[in-house]
């Protein structure tokens, strides 16, 4: 179950970052509206959250270059921290799962790797701007979903 969670961090979590750079700095939260996620969900073996489980994302610029990326799920016992500079390979670990992460910009597109060191699993992410915050879509292999989340004042 340790296992799952983490993947559920690094698949549903890990979201968007404007600022130096950056096309998501600030605090987003999901909106309710979902794509293909039980599919996902089951490619990597935890169960699809709840969409009443809203998903909480929030970017801050550190200076010099770093950034550091909050995560966490409303109701359940989940929440990251990933502190990170962009084009930058790291590592880190949750509930005992290693995994390296890197994010990267692609014109106005945050892109954000992960690989699951254990088992070697690599899933991506693509935030795609839109007028209220971003949709975040997500690949690992060939299974492909989408979340939306909007700009919160939180």
């Amino acid at each position: 179950m340790e296992f799952a969670a983490s993947i559920f961090v690094l698949c549903f979590g890990l979201s968007a970052v404007t600022a130096a750079g950056l096309p998501f700095v600030g605090h987003y939260v999901s909106t309710g509206q979902r794509f293909n996620t039980a599919a996902f969900a089951a490619a990597t073996g935890f169960d699809d959250p709840p969409v009443e489980n809203r998903l909480h994302n929030e970017f801050l610029d550190q200076g010099n270059g770093e950034y550091l990326y909050k995560f966490r799920v409303e109701n359940a016992a989940y929440k990251q921290e990933l502190p990170f500079k962009l084009g930058e390979t790291r590592k880190s670990t949750y509930n005992g799962t290693e995994f390296s992460y890197k994010f990267t910009v692609d014109g106005e597109l945050l892109k954000f790797e992960s690989k699951i060191l254990p088992d070697g699993r690599e899933v991506t992410h693509t935030y795609y701007p839109n007028a209220d915050g971003f949709v975040k879509q997500f690949q690992l292999k060939d299974v492909i979903a989408k979340v939306w989340f909007k700009k919160d004042s939180a």
